[in-house]
């Protein structure tokens, strides 16, 4: 069997449009599949199938905010912050929300404000500007 034949036996249609993956998940809720030899992601996988090679330093994200989704068409390319802000305003970016993620970014901003000599201030005003940014959320 061919990965294409191997990849359309892994997932059912539903009505949403969405292609849910039915075979082995990742602890992270994302599919799983063996492809060219590799253990992909199977988004990942669909992407590859139906649109070709993935581009450097870019990610795969769903337009549907389902992790089980392989559909093409709920598929997009996008960068690390792309993948980032879009869980944030999904609200499935747990870790903006963890208390210790808020205590790490409190104590980002209490260090960045301290006088220090070691301090680059261009970098201490970015590193503040995002974790300050991070806590309105």
């Amino acid at each position: 069997m061919n990965d294409l034949n191997r990849f359309e036996s892994k997932y059912i249609k539903s009505q949403s449009g969405c292609w849910n993956w039915t075979a082995y998940l990742h602890a992270s809720g994302y599919g799983v599949m063996k492809y060219n030899g590799r253990s992909e992601l199977a988004h990942r996988v669909s992407w590859m199938i139906h649109r070709g090679t993935i581009p450097t330093k870019l990610q795969i994200l769903h337009k549907c905010n389902n992790r089980k989704c392989v559909n093409p068409e709920h598929l997009y390319l996008g960068t690390q912050y792309d993948n980032v802000q879009d869980a944030i305003q999904a609200g499935t970016h747990t870790s903006v929300h963890s208390a210790r993620y808020k205590a790490a970014l409190e104590q980002i901003v209490r260090t960045c404000k301290s006088p220090c000599k070691y301090n680059n201030r261009g970098d201490t005003a970015n590193v503040l500007t995002i974790a300050e940014q991070a806590l309105k959320g």
